[in-house]
């Protein structure tokens, strides 16, 4: 369970936070943020800054759920939605009157319900995340795909888009909506989309119909995350000196997440066996891309990615599967 912790007084106030989950051994959530003495605490577990008569009274607020007030301290319980608990702790205060007790306990209610639309609006982030995650790896399933290549992309995406200069929201947005860059796949019948070997001209031609076909799948949406997706889709396949396809966009004409999610893709793709091909050596892998810089990807991508190539490799190897190259 969550467990969020406010704790303040003339002299000082204090921010903290924890999960029991964490198992911290003596039980107690990690200091936030705070003010006063406790300024340089932030990070810190209350048994390190609090005397043990504060812990204890601490304690036997967790433990029985209920408001406790003694001497010149007070622990305010409240739950949020799933039951998770939190409390407001004071410390060196004068003797707290009826009236004040009860607007304590207002104000403690109304930090549980900003926990909880905190909380909840984390949970549809996560749950909408995991929901194009899974699209996403559909599509690849059907082609027969390795099983974290969705996955991975995402992750080189971001990081990609970090390395940039991105911020960290429309990093996210990236990670969010490049799973979905194959969607159309779906719309692709099994006798090309699995085909072993070289496609011929007429398959290669209807396989290309993949990209306005997730576009279709995604347009429309007001929502920023399937913008971004729909533009994944649509563009993943253009080239950067405008021989790609569907629209044979070229350079800057094509959108940051286009271009993005085109190196990324391409190079989780060599380095990993499909049903068409083996998986290439990373130096093998290296070389195309190098020669490919300012003729189907940006140049300024390829440089920061080969800057920071050993982050790329961390993620492919912790996301491997049995096909990726070790």
């Amino acid at each position: 369970n969550n467990t969020m912790l406010l704790a303040s007084s003339r002299q000082h106030s204090i921010l903290l936070a924890g999960y029991e989950d964490e198992n911290p051994g003596d039980g107690m959530p990690r200091i936030l943020s705070g003010t006063g003495r406790f300024e340089q605490a932030v990070g810190k577990r209350l048994g390190e800054v609090l005397r043990d008569d504060d812990l204890a009274l601490i304690r036997r607020a967790i433990d029985s759920r209920e408001t406790i007030v003694e001497k010149q301290q007070a622990v305010f319980m409240f739950r949020n939605h799933r039951g998770d608990y939190g409390l407001v702790y004071l410390t060196e205060v004068e003797e707290i009157s009826d009236v004040n007790r009860d607007l304590l306990q207002l104000f403690t209610q109304n930090v549980s319900i900003a926990y909880d639309n905190i909380t909840l609006y984390r949970e549809l982030d996560d749950t909408q995340r995991e929901l194009l995650l899974r699209l996403g790896s559909i599509a690849e399933f059907r082609s027969d795909e390795t099983s974290q290549h969705v996955e991975r992309v995402a992750r080189y995406s971001e990081l990609l888009a970090r390395k940039l200069g991105l911020d960290e929201d429309e990093a996210g947005l990236i990670r969010m909506a490049s799973p979905m860059h194959d969607i159309g796949k779906l719309g692709i019948p099994d006798r090309i989309l699995t085909k072993p070997g070289k496609l011929s001209d007429e398959e290669f031609e209807h396989m290309k119909q993949h990209c306005e076909i997730g576009y279709r799948m995604l347009k429309g949406s007001e929502r920023p995350l399937l913008k971004a997706a729909s533009i994944i889709a649509r563009q993943h396949q253009e080239k950067w000196d405008g021989s790609g396809y569907p629209n044979g966009l070229q350079g800057e004409d094509i959108h940051i997440y286009g271009r993005i999610t085109a190196l990324m893709d391409v190079f989780d793709a060599l380095s990993t066996q499909r049903c068409y091909k083996p998986a290439w050596p990373m130096e093998q892998v290296i070389e195309l891309i190098r020669e490919q810089s300012g003729r189907h990807f940006d140049p300024r991508l390829v440089r920061v990615l080969l800057a920071n190539l050993d982050e790329f490799i961390e993620i492919r190897e912790r996301l491997a599967d049995n096909s990726a190259i070790q």
